[in-house]
């Protein structure tokens, strides 16, 4: 991607604020080395894994990298056959912690499933145990080899205490003894070309027999190793000699294990510098609230509250030191290329935030494009741009040389030689610094070759010329920044579909100018300029009382349709406080049912022991009679949302009864008494014309005359979903399962199932082979395990 004009966005500013959210030093690298892509797939799945790390690190269980170290060197030296010391063997050790460590957070999250494109860049994270077993057997927590890291070691460290401890009583015993008391400097031992001496003063140099290993800078005190120690501080020696070449050895040993590991060292390091990273990234976006744009293959621009990251952290900063903060908000920019439009045109005071505009759509497509969140709001869009050419001057006064303008123009020649049709340029006072007529006429001769190379170009002028061209330009449209007529102050909010106005001679006239020499200046604009300046005035204050009325009609909808919610609730509680009460009937009506159902059956188990005599059939017509007036009258007291509703039924008509749950036949026409008729399976029953239900027929019972409809009803009511054929012979196994099938297809059952045990399996393959040329099957199979497994076929049947 072509973007030499990164230094004029300040995209490496931005990469150093991001780097401090890094925790490691190639975590910052990898920071530093952000750059814009031009692949769409690219910077899709760069936000994703940004999306998915900014989820967990907003968590209240974030990723957490302390004490992560650079081993990017180790491994390097590793890798060539070298050997790492102590400090940098438990470098090596605590980075295979931090690994395992995110390993097992990761896999705790089930980073695979919830996280898959962040799971992509963890994938080749290892734990490596053994090695780092094998460091902390060798390797102190303070970066020393232990005494244990070999029984040799161990030995040889035990002899120089022991060495050491008779020196240092030797020497005690001179210095603590009055022997030597006025010889002596200091009651100190100390050490002097690798050997311990005692201080002694150079006038009484040769009281203690010795060597003497050196003297002080002012020549007064002399060292002097006494005769008895020589031969220890010899051993000494001879064994600090055997140590260092012990530990070389335990070193080598060790860097040779690890060798072997190596790439599993590299890989972690890599992914460990990844996902510090991401998770700078993420921090950042958490910190300044941002998210990812739309990123659609072609250039697009649709910016909504966008802000200027740098701007915000400058603001962020000086509220943290306590500096006023008044005014010092960063202005939400929205800003969108509509339609076809190629070119945008912005017009309006000077400080009125014109240049900010231009570095944050250009900041913000740099970052976007390098797979960053970026600080706007939901909806945002930002295409893939091939190239972002951006002649931004920070000059504010009106004066600019003739070297200035060449300065630009040489910058703006190169951009109209390279810019291509995916492109973004990014012009500040484009055509200023010259002649006003010349100046102008080569601004709308740049923009026409950019925009008709199909550039996205976005400028920045004074040129009242260039509103004009703005306007009659298919593809090209106006915007202004805002104005507040009344403080003659800028209020940094864009404004597209019309120009603004740089309010030159207002504000002029505010700061105090003489009124002669404005009347003078007017007269010289000409009143033609003068009056469009006044309607573009005009314009925008109409425009601004037409947002004031729509931010009003919104408020009211939003009143209104919070009322409507409102009434919705309430109607939704009267609803629920119904049903309840249905509810309560409901079981009212199934107690008196029940206490019918029982005086019913009693009364069948009486008729049975009288064996149907003509005084107990009376008895029991009277005591039915009795109870269904009880019945009625009880119902007749129920709450019920209608009792006879407007469809009528006719004889023959399927339907369902809600209490009793179960499928019926009515026995006869309808006629508006409030009870209905009912054959169900075996009884005969009256119940309320509410309580019944039409129920369309299937395709099998619309197909019948009503007249056989209730045996199909009948038969839906008693048909069980499962027949048993366990120990029957096959054929009669055939028989019962064909005359099943009729009835289940009859009943308009979709799936049924055929129990007929594992055994040896001839039972389930003769069922399998007449199933496959039955007509009424559709298809079989055998039962999952919760189904019964092997000993059940899963039947389903033909519509």
């Amino acid at each position: 991607m072509r973007f030499g004009d990164s230094a004029i966005l300040e995209f490496g500013k931005f990469t150093d604020v991001l780097s401090g959210y890094a925790v490691s030093t190639p975590g910052k690298t990898r920071v530093g080395a952000m750059f814009p892509s031009t692949d769409p797939s690219w910077i899709r799945r760069e936000l994703t894994a940004c999306d998915e790390m900014a989820e967990i690190q907003g968590s209240p269980s974030p990723l957490v990298l302390h004490g992560l170290h650079d081993v990017t060197t180790q491994i390097m030296h590793l890798s060539k056959g070298g050997v790492l010391d102590a400090e940098s063997l438990l470098a090596v050790a605590k980075n295979i912690s931090v690994a395992a460590r995110v390993r097992g957070f990761l896999d705790k999250l089930d980073v695979a499933a919830a996280y898959p494109t962040l799971a992509g860049r963890a994938s080749l994270l290892v734990g490596l145990p053994p090695v780092l077993a094998l460091i902390d057997r060798v390797v102190s927590s303070e970066g020393e080899v232990r005494d244990s890291a070999s029984d040799e070691l161990g030995r040889i460290r035990s002899q120089l205490r022991r060495t050491r401890d008779r020196i240092q009583d030797h020497l005690d015993s001179i210095l603590q003894g009055s022997t030597y008391e006025r010889a002596l400097r200091e009651r100190v031992v100390t050490i002097r070309n690798g050997r311990y001496v005692i201080p002694v003063k150079q006038d009484f140099s040769g009281t203690i027999r010795g060597v003497m290993q050196g003297q002080s800078s002012s020549g007064l005190t002399v060292f002097v190793e006494p005769m008895p120690v020589v031969e220890m501080n010899n051993k000494l020696n001879e064994l600090l000699g055997e140590e260092e070449r012990e530990v070389a050895r335990i070193l080598a040993a060790t860097s040779d294990a690890l060798r072997e590991h190596v790439d599993d060292l590299r890989n972690n390091a890599d992914a460990l510098t990844e996902l510090d990273f991401l998770r700078a990234k993420a921090s950042y976006s958490l910190d300044y609230r941002c998210r990812a744009p739309i990123v659609p293959d072609a250039p697009r621009v649709d910016l909504r509250g966008a802000r200027h990251p740098l701007l915000e952290r400058l603001f962020r900063d000086e509220r943290a030191k306590g500096q006023p903060a008044e005014g010092r908000t960063v202005i939400p920019l929205t800003l969108s290329f509509d339609g076809d439009a190629r070119g945008i045109v912005i017009t309006g005071p000077n400080t009125g935030g014109k240049t900010v505009a231009l570095k944050t759509l250009g900041l913000l497509a740099a970052v976007a494009q390098s797979g960053m969140h970026i600080p706007v709001e939901k909806g945002s869009a930002l295409g893939v741009f091939d190239a972002i050419y951006a002649d931004i001057g920070d000059e504010q006064s009106i004066e600019q040389s003739l070297s200035t303008f060449s300065s630009h123009m040489t910058k703006i020649i190169r951009v109209v030689k390279e810019a291509t049709p995916k492109a973004l340029v990014l012009l500040d006072e484009v055509g200023a610094g010259t002649d006003p007529v010349e100046g102008a006429a080569l601004a709308t001769s740049i923009i026409d070759e950019l925009v008709g190379r199909g550039a996205h170009v976005m400028v920045t002028t004074h040129h009242g010329a260039l509103k004009v061209y703005a306007h009659e330009h298919e593809h090209i449209i106006n915007a202004a920044m805002q104005f507040d007529e009344a403080s003659l102050a800028p209020t940094y909010h864009l404004v597209t579909g019309t120009p603004g106005s740089s309010h030159a001679l207002r504000v002029t006239e505010r700061l105090g100018m003489p009124s002669a020499v404005l009347d003078i200046a007017r007269d010289r604009v000409g009143s033609g300029a003068v009056e469009m300046e006044r309607l573009i005035e005009d314009v925008d204050r109409l425009r601004r009382e037409l947002d004031t009325e729509q931010r009003r009609l919104r408020e009211t909808l939003e009143r209104a349709e919070a009322k409507r919610l409102e009434h919705e609730t309430r109607a939704e509680d009267l609803r629920v406080h119904r049903a309840d009460l249905k509810r309560q009937a409901s079981e009212d009506a199934d107690a008196v049912l029940r206490d019918a159902r029982g005086l019913v059956e009693r009364t069948v188990a009486d008729l049975r022991r009288t064996s149907a005599s003509k005084e107990s059939i009376a008895a029991a017509h009277r005591d039915i009679a009795a109870a269904r007036v009880d019945l009625r009258g009880e119902l007749a007291h129920a709450p019920t949302e209608r009792d006879d509703p407007a469809d009528p039924l006719c004889e023959g008509d399927l339907v369902h009864i809600k209490d009793m749950a179960a499928d019926g036949v009515v026995l006869s026409d309808y006629d508006g008494s409030g009870t209905v008729r009912v054959r169900a399976g075996s009884l005969t029953v009256t119940v309320r014309r509410g309580e019944v239900e039409r129920r369309e027929p299937s395709a099998l019972d619309s197909l019948l005359p009503k007249k056989y409809r209730a045996m199909a009803s009948e038969k839906r009511a008693t048909i069980s979903a499962d027949l048993h054929v366990i120990g029957m012979r096959a054929g009669e196994a055939l028989d019962e399962t064909d005359k099943y099938l009729d009835d289940a297809t009859l009943s308009g059952l979709e799936k049924v199932s055929i129990v007929h045990g594992k055994g040896t399996g001839a039972l389930r393959r003769t069922l399998h082979e007449h199933f496959r040329a039955h007509p009424q099957v559709s298809a079989y199979r055998l039962g999952t395990l919760d189904e019964g497994g092997a000993g059940v076929t899963m039947v389903t049947l033909r519509d």
